[in-house]
This record gives structure tokens, sequence and C-alpha cells, in this order.
């Protein structure tokens, strides 16, 4: 699906009761030639393919590529979706259409999965667990990168590239069973394989307000913490940031947990 006269495109599948409402992106859906808008609707699943071309989902100029989901984000091997300046917003489980189970939401990025604005703003929303691929925008807002769990965790999905990369802006993350967290594999205390989110990011602010799982971020360079608050109920919890190659600033209260 192209539109390069500037217009705007938009798919949906309507959920009608079934199971299987599920919007496919198995070809390039492309808006250019000015600031047309993308908008993908979902009855359950939004099921994003490798297309044979790069990026599957494109946004030219100011133009916005939103996706309203009423289960899974799925954005399959070697897929990208890429803006100039618009935001990309990525919303599982929505509430559209909220006879589905409540417990059903999820974004999940394989490992070379990519999500890339050259300035724009990225923001993923989910029910249940956030999979990180690679995430990468020019964005210098305190909202550069904004990822949000309202009852899982904000997890690491593989190494091929960094989960996040907003290196003069802000990534800001809510969970509720961690951030970076996952099963301790022994290589180090509390550190699992794959589970810690590698970043590259001017600031950072973390809340995981649930019962359970630590925050735990690897970074690049140099950044600064404006926010870390763990309340893992049981105590056990733990806030770890660590940078391979610069300094950490922590600033305005820091960290803090219960």
């Amino acid at each position: 699906v192209i539109n390069s006269g500037g217009g705007d495109i938009a798919l949906t599948a309507k959920y009608d009761g079934s199971d299987d409402d599920h919007l496919t992106i198995n070809a390039r859906v492309v808006a250019s030639g000015g600031n047309g808008n993308i908008t993908l609707n979902a009855g359950t699943d939004l099921l994003v393919n490798d297309s044979g071309g790069d990026p599957e989902v494109s946004a030219a100029g100011a133009g916005a590529i939103t996706a309203n989901v009423n289960r899974d984000v799925l954005l399959n091997s070697v897929t990208t979706l890429q803006s100039d300046s618009g935001k990309i917003t990525l919303s599982a489980n929505d509430g559209l259409d909220n006879d589905l189970p409540a417990n059903d939401g999820r974004v999940d990025m394989a490992d070379t999965a990519r999500i890339l604005s050259t300035t724009g703003m990225i923001e993923l929303n989910a029910y249940d667990d956030i999979i990180l691929g690679g995430l990468s925008t020019g964005n210098t807002s305190a909202t550069a990168v904004a990822l949000t769990s309202t009852a899982g965790g904000i997890v690491d999905g593989g190494d091929t590239y960094l989960d996040v990369e907003a290196n003069l802006g802000r990534l800001v993350m809510d969970a509720v069973t961690g951030i970076g967290s996952g099963a301790d594999t022994g290589t180090m205390p509390g550190t699992p394989v794959n589970a810690v989110l590698e970043t590259k990011v001017g600031s950072l602010d973390m809340d995981n307000t649930g019962t359970t799982g630590n925050i735990d971020i690897l970074e690049s360079d140099d950044v600064t913490i404006v926010n870390a608050r763990q309340t893992n109920a049981a105590n056990a919890g733990y806030i770890k940031v660590v940078t391979t190659n610069g300094s950490i600033t922590v600033d305005n209260g820091g960290a803090t947990g219960d």
C-alpha cells in the first residue's frame, strides 16, 4: 500500500467476536510525498512480517505511525517501522473492543525487528510485557522514548541492536514486573543472560511499581538518572545501572526503593 501524494493511510481489521481478526502486514505500507499519517487498527493481533523491502511501514515528513491493537503487536524478524519527524505509537490492548480477555496485550519485537525515527518520539504501550528488538530516535525531548506496561515487564528480546538508542533524549519506562529483569542464569548475581536492557540514552526515568522484578540497565556512555523507583513489595528487587564507557549522574531525587 503506497500513497506517494502526501495523503493518509488507514488499514483496519475489525473485531467481530472471533479470535482471528488480525491485521497482517506482508507488503510495504508507505506514506510519502508529504506528511501523511499511517493508522493500523487490529481487532485481535497486528502482525508485521518481512516484506522483502525495508522499511515495512514508513511515514515521511511529520507523518505519524499509530497502531491501535486489541491484543498483541508482533513485529517479526527483519521488520522495520520508520518515520522522519512523526511520532510512532504502538498500543496493545488499548480497550477499543474490550470483551477480549483482559490479560492479553503485549508488544513483542523479534531480535532483528526495529522501530526507527529520525527525530520523532517513540511510544509503546502494553497491558502485558514489552519485548524489545531495537528502538532508535534522534529526538531530544524528555519523552523521546516512552515505554509503559500496565501489568507486565519491559525486557530485552535479543542482542542484535541496542534495545533503546536516544542519545540526546530521555527514556521513560513504567512497568510492574521489572525493567530489564528475568530469571537469574547465574552469570552474575541477579543478572540474567539477554535480560538487561542495553541503552544509549541521555537520561533515564524508570518506575517498577509492582511486587516483583528488578531494574537492570547497561548503558553505553554518559547518562543522567532523573528518577529510578523500585517498589518491589517483597523487598527483593534491586536497581542497577552500569555504563561501559562514561559517567552516571544522579539528579532530581535519584534512585529510591521500598
